[in-house]
């Protein structure tokens, strides 16, 4: 085993950085990734689009093939769309949901330590008032 030269590991070192810094870029932030189910679906609703298209091939007229490709691109986007605004729609009472659940927690364990608190206060005061009526026992 021999050790590469400096001018090679710095070469080699080059090469991955460059690597790396493109796979950074070709990957796609999470929130645009979708998962296998989702794209099945939609891929089955874009499919039933498409077979819906191509009965009527019969009418190639260039008008109506142009409203055919405008409908399709509709439906398509429809289709595509509607469930990512589903998503952000759930993402955000999903959020304010569990916001609220947790406002609600906070408050009931501070209203629980308060409590706490007062009890012990009022037992130490109730064992103050022992002593000092023990006191004025044994003084008389």
């Amino acid at each position: 085993f021999t050790l590469p030269s400096d001018e090679e590991v710095f070469r080699m070192r080059d090469k991955e950085r460059r690597k790396r810094s493109q796979d950074r870029e070709q990957r796609k932030p999470v929130w645009q990734m979708t998962t296998a189910t989702s794209r099945s679906g939609r891929s089955a609703q874009l499919n039933d689009l498409l077979a819906g298209d191509g009965e009527g091939a019969e009418d190639s007229s260039p008008s109506r093939r142009a409203q055919k490709n405008r409908a399709l691109v509709t439906a398509a986007k429809s289709v595509l769309g509607q469930d990512r605004r589903q998503e952000k729609e759930n993402m955000a009472e999903f959020i304010a949901k569990k916001r609220e659940m947790f406002l609600v927690q906070m408050s009931l364990d501070t209203k629980r330590e308060e409590i706490r608190k007062l009890e012990e206060k009022a037992q130490m005061k109730e064992e103050a008032l022992k002593k000092s009526e023990q006191m004025l026992e044994e003084d008389a």
